[in-house]
């Protein structure tokens, strides 16, 4: 198949033709002649003579077709859900002197980034929706533009040398595996835009991919203050009474006719949670991510974190392929790493395991996190946390960025003029449709990207 910008040339010729042959029929109707026609002949062929000789100068831009299959987004889940898992119990946690010289700016991948540190602002969670959609549904790299073979994590990713969609393996610190990445790799706001924003041709923005098969609305948005008016988000359990109306309320959304009906595993939610300290020097605009990785039912947070895809009579469970059974809504994972200045604790801002996606909402306090032991509802029992979270209670504890204090299962916040930390707003939840069919631009295969080594 031509490139895209080679079959633009194509048809921008025969589009010169075609109204010089329009032209002609009306000339010949009025009797004028077929001057202006020959006058006019030179003109396309000029035009699109030209344009193939500036490709040609530049090099054929190559591109390779990727449909983003229910398979692969299911092998996209699996990958993620995995990933999950194994970073809450790999990364380093506790009182250190700040995650980014243990972790290595690594998202539990094979990569190592110069630009994540694991500190407010920079936990890496854009990061990890890249590897997830690259490594686990095997979305093929994009260097962009032809000679795109360098880029820099310094300044906008503009010009020849920042283009697509990549980790730069032959650009970092070589001492430390570290790899500067594009941006549409490293954030939130340009992983939409290269996925998602269909407004620019190929040819005049090709530092996106092109987006074939989207849903005629491929982003809705489930706001934060109708999802509070059902459920306490300072306990993650529903209001009293209202427990049956906020299950419905959310089912509906995402059934046959609902707002979000077309949304699917694989798919992806975005939070702005604005900014920290606006107008100065240490201004910090906040973003994060979520990865769906399947469907089950509306629980409450507190019997719902770590959930299983197979049943144990213990723990919320989901499916990672969608039912269609109109009782579910998506189950994320996340990847919510980093050091809290204000309790000197490097750890998990909340569990990054499946849960529903609203979870990431709540704030949870130990004694709500303790599981109560079966027999004694007033009392705990290091085995009914350990069968529940995979770890006696207070190693659990530990692994969140709160430490032992309260509350250790932060929520993710909003910070604007009428919502701050003491306020504790919760920003809203935007889900997007990812393509099922994209057209990859100058597909990058990395050569000398060694394994994120400490």
């Amino acid at each position: 198949m031509p490139s895209a910008p080679v079959t633009y040339a194509y048809l921008t010729i025969a589009a010169g033709y075609l109204n010089l042959y329009i032209a002609q029929l009306v000339l010949a109707q009025q009797s004028t002649g077929l001057a202006f026609y020959y006058a006019l002949l030179p003109a396309p062929i000029f035009y699109g003579a030209y344009l193939l000789y500036l490709l040609a100068a530049q090099g054929a831009i190559e591109t390779e077709e990727y449909e983003y299959t229910s398979t692969r987004r299911e092998n996209a889940a699996t990958y993620a859900i995995q990933r999950s898992r194994d970073n809450l119990e790999e990364f380093e946690y506790g009182t250190t002197d700040g995650p980014a010289s243990l972790e290595l700016g690594s998202v539990g991948g094979p990569f190592c980034y110069i630009d994540v540190e694991h500190k407010q602002g920079k936990t890496g969670s854009s990061a990890f929706i890249s590897e997830i959609l690259h490594l686990g549904a095997n979305i093929p790299m994009a260097a962009g533009r032809v000679g795109a073979t360098e880029c820099s994590n310094e300044g906008e990713d503009t010009g020849s040398q920042h283009t697509g969609w990549r980790v730069c393996c032959e650009s970092g610190d070589v001492s430390s595996n570290r790899k500067n990445t594009t941006k549409s790799w490293r954030s939130h706001p340009d992983i939409m835009s290269y996925f998602l924003d269909t407004a620019l041709p190929i040819e005049d923005e090709p530092s996106r991919c092109l987006a074939l098969s989207n849903p005629p609305n491929n982003s809705d948005t489930v706001f934060y203050s109708v999802l509070n008016e059902y459920m306490n988000f300072n306990t993650g359990r529903w209001r009293s009474t209202l427990q049956q109306a906020g299950e419905s309320y959310l089912y509906d959304l995402f059934n046959v006719g609902g707002l979000l009906h077309d949304i699917d595993t694989g798919d992806y939610i975005y939070i702005y949670e604005g900014i920290v300290n606006p107008g100065q020097s240490n201004q910090v605009e906040l973003h994060h991510g979520f990865f769906i990785v399947g469907w089950g039912e509306a629980c409450e947070c507190p019997d719902a974190l770590n959930a299983q895809t197979t049943a144990n009579n213990i723990n919320a469970t989901f499916s990672v392929t969608r039912q269609h059974n109109g009782l579910e809504v998506p189950y994320v994972v996340d990847f919510c790493y980093g050091y809290s200045i204000s309790r000197d604790w490097t750890g998990w801002l909340q569990d990054p395991r499946p849960r529903p996606f609203y979870c990431s909402a709540v704030e949870l306090a130990s004694d709500t996190l303790n599981r109560p032991d079966g027999s004694d509802p007033d009392s705990t029992s290091d085995n009914e946390n350990e069968d529940y979270y995979g770890y006696v209670f207070q190693d659990y504890m530990a692994r969140l960025r709160g430490g032992l204090s309260l509350p250790p299962f932060e929520p993710f916040l909003l910070y604007n003029n009428d919502c701050d930390e003491e306020a504790k707003c919760r920003p809203d939840w935007r889900f997007f449709r990812m393509p099922e069919k994209i057209i990859v631009i100058n597909p990058y295969n990395p050569t000398g990207c060694a394994d994120c080594e400490a």
